[in-house]
Protein backbone atom coordinates (compact mmCIF):
# COMPACT_ATOMS: atom_id res chain seq x y z
CA UNK A 1 0.00 0.00 0.00
CA UNK A 2 3.06 2.30 0.34
CA UNK A 3 4.55 1.36 -2.72
CA UNK A 4 1.00 2.60 -4.69
CA UNK A 5 1.10 6.02 -2.70
CA UNK A 6 4.62 6.06 -3.21
CA UNK A 7 4.02 6.26 -7.20
CA UNK A 8 1.06 8.02 -6.99
CA UNK A 9 2.88 11.08 -5.60
CA UNK A 10 5.62 10.76 -7.96
CA UNK A 11 3.45 10.58 -10.93
CA UNK A 12 1.87 13.71 -9.83
CA UNK A 13 5.22 15.75 -9.00
CA UNK A 14 6.29 14.28 -12.16
CA UNK A 15 2.79 15.57 -14.32
CA UNK A 16 3.24 19.34 -11.78
CA UNK A 17 7.07 19.52 -12.96
CA UNK A 18 6.29 18.89 -16.53
CA UNK A 19 2.95 20.19 -17.20
CA UNK A 20 2.90 23.36 -14.55
CA UNK A 21 -0.07 25.21 -16.20
CA UNK A 22 -2.42 21.91 -16.58
CA UNK A 23 -1.75 21.20 -12.54
CA UNK A 24 -2.52 24.47 -11.54
CA UNK A 25 -5.67 24.41 -13.61
CA UNK A 26 -6.58 21.03 -12.16
CA UNK A 27 -6.05 22.57 -8.55
CA UNK A 28 -7.74 25.84 -9.26
CA UNK A 29 -11.16 24.12 -11.14
CA UNK A 30 -11.32 21.97 -8.03
CA UNK A 31 -10.68 24.10 -5.28
CA UNK A 32 -12.48 27.23 -6.34
CA UNK A 33 -15.24 25.28 -8.46
CA UNK A 34 -14.35 28.05 -11.67
CA UNK A 35 -15.86 26.70 -14.73
CA UNK A 36 -13.23 26.27 -17.74
CA UNK A 37 -14.25 29.42 -19.55
CA UNK A 38 -13.06 31.51 -17.18
CA UNK A 39 -9.46 29.96 -16.96
CA UNK A 40 -9.32 30.46 -20.77
CA UNK A 41 -9.95 34.07 -20.41
CA UNK A 42 -6.98 34.19 -17.42
CA UNK A 43 -4.48 32.43 -20.09
CA UNK A 44 -4.00 34.85 -22.48
CA UNK A 45 -2.98 37.66 -20.15
CA UNK A 46 -0.86 35.10 -18.33
CA UNK A 47 1.04 34.56 -21.81
CA UNK A 48 1.15 38.52 -22.97
CA UNK A 49 2.82 39.00 -19.33
CA UNK A 50 4.87 36.39 -19.80
CA UNK A 51 6.88 37.27 -23.03
CA UNK A 52 6.67 41.04 -21.99
CA UNK A 53 9.62 40.02 -19.47
CA UNK A 54 11.71 38.05 -22.39
CA UNK A 55 14.84 40.30 -23.86
CA UNK A 56 17.45 37.39 -24.77
CA UNK A 57 16.49 34.23 -27.17
CA UNK A 58 18.18 30.84 -27.14
CA UNK A 59 18.95 29.25 -30.56
CA UNK A 60 20.67 26.13 -31.53
CA UNK A 61 23.63 26.28 -33.50
CA UNK A 62 25.24 23.66 -35.89
CA UNK A 63 28.69 24.30 -37.11
CA UNK A 64 30.86 22.43 -39.17
CA UNK A 65 34.15 21.43 -37.43
CA UNK A 66 36.74 24.03 -38.71
CA UNK A 67 33.78 26.38 -37.91
CA UNK A 68 33.63 25.00 -34.29
CA UNK A 69 37.69 24.88 -33.62
CA UNK A 70 37.72 28.83 -34.73
CA UNK A 71 35.32 29.77 -32.49
CA UNK A 72 36.72 28.11 -29.51
CA UNK A 73 40.69 29.46 -29.96
CA UNK A 74 39.12 32.91 -30.84
CA UNK A 75 36.79 32.82 -27.75
CA UNK A 76 39.63 31.46 -25.55
CA UNK A 77 42.03 34.17 -26.99
CA UNK A 78 39.88 37.03 -26.38
CA UNK A 79 38.45 35.87 -23.19
CA UNK A 80 34.56 35.69 -24.12
CA UNK A 81 32.18 33.80 -24.14
CA UNK A 82 31.07 32.23 -27.45
CA UNK A 83 27.91 33.77 -26.82
CA UNK A 84 29.30 37.28 -26.20
CA UNK A 85 31.75 35.95 -29.13
CA UNK A 86 28.45 35.91 -31.54
CA UNK A 87 26.73 38.53 -30.00
CA UNK A 88 29.74 40.95 -31.04
CA UNK A 89 29.86 39.88 -34.71
CA UNK A 90 26.52 40.73 -35.31
CA UNK A 91 26.92 43.70 -33.61
CA UNK A 92 29.71 44.52 -35.86
CA UNK A 93 28.13 43.33 -39.16
CA UNK A 94 24.65 45.35 -37.99
CA UNK A 95 27.27 48.81 -37.98
CA UNK A 96 29.12 47.83 -41.30
CA UNK A 97 25.69 46.97 -43.24
CA UNK A 98 22.99 49.46 -41.56
CA UNK A 99 21.75 50.83 -44.82
CA UNK A 100 21.58 47.67 -46.42
CA UNK A 101 19.40 46.07 -42.68
CA UNK A 102 16.92 49.19 -42.95
CA UNK A 103 16.36 49.15 -47.08
CA UNK A 104 15.91 45.12 -46.08
CA UNK A 105 13.69 46.08 -43.40
CA UNK A 106 11.65 48.56 -45.29
CA UNK A 107 10.67 45.99 -48.13
CA UNK A 108 10.10 43.37 -45.76
CA UNK A 109 8.04 45.67 -43.64
CA UNK A 110 9.64 44.88 -40.63
CA UNK A 111 9.47 47.80 -38.03
CA UNK A 112 12.87 48.97 -37.07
Amino acid sequence: MKKQNLADASTAALNKFFNPNEANQKSNSSENNVDDTQQEVVKPRQAAAQKKYIDKYRMTLVLDDESKMYLDVMTRLEGRSITQYINDLIAADTEKRKEEFLMAAKIFKIDV
